[in-house]
């Protein structure tokens, strides 16, 4: 078998990256544990861009939103690692290979995210910004293996056509939105102009809703 094209038929859904966010859910158990009875009621768990906490969640329903949250993540993406067409074997299984990492990654980083929500209360707000760091490293690492392991198990066509293994841009498809490769959903024709307008409004939208509770505060 070619090592640079995915195996054939389903196979497992689940796989050896899967072991990460057991790992991580065991740690931040761990630490619940420990800091437990230092923590205060109700525990803070909303935070603005100042790292200010401005939400809180009852000490006893905290560790539903902990361990709750990242399982939902992780069922979500289980389930969109898994989707395609029943009769595209292929496809399936290139997914499912490729997502695993990203899966994985994500998920872990969401827990090492809910460990604020016990460090902040003992340890003060030096602990957000490592904390947040460790989680985007996890998140970009994950994507890009993703994107890697896309590209390196694709034919040449689809590299041409898809730049990194995940940018589409084929100036002889008139469609603006198409298929996504891997994953549900749509993407953009990046050789279509439209596509880049779209792309600017998409952009545009985060950093408007960032900047409201800035520009209302004063």
């Amino acid at each position: 078998m070619n090592p640079t094209q995915p195996e054939s038929g389903r196979g497992t859904v689940l796989g050896r990256w899967d072991l990460l966010p057991l790992l991580g859910a065991a740690g931040l158990l761990g630490l619940c544990r420990t800091l437990w009875d230092r923590l205060p009621d109700p525990l803070p768990t909303h935070f603005g861009l100042n790292g200010q906490p401005n939400g809180w969640t009852p000490k006893a329903m905290a560790p539903w939103l902990m361990f709750g949250l990242p399982f939902v993540f992780w069922v979500l993406l289980v389930l969109v690692g898994t989707w395609s067409a029943p009769s595209d074997l292929e496809r399936s299984a290139l997914q499912r290979r490729c997502m695993a990492p990203m899966r994985g990654l994500t998920v872990l980083g969401v827990l090492v995210l809910m460990s604020l929500m016990v460090l902040i209360p003992v340890h003060g707000l030096a602990v957000f910004w490592p904390i947040l760091s460790v989680f985007l490293v996890l998140l970009f690492l994950g994507l890009g293996l993703m994107v890697r392991l896309g590209y390196l198990h694709a034919s040449e066509e689809v590299r041409r056509l898809w730049k990194w293994g995940m940018f589409y841009v084929n100036p002889g498809d008139p469609r603006l939105w198409v298929p996504k490769r891997l994953g549900m959903g749509w993407t953009l024709n990046f050789a279509r102009p439209a596509a880049w307008f779209v792309m600017g409004l998409l952009c545009l939208l985060p950093m408007v809703i960032l900047a409201i509770p800035m520009l209302t505060a004063r």
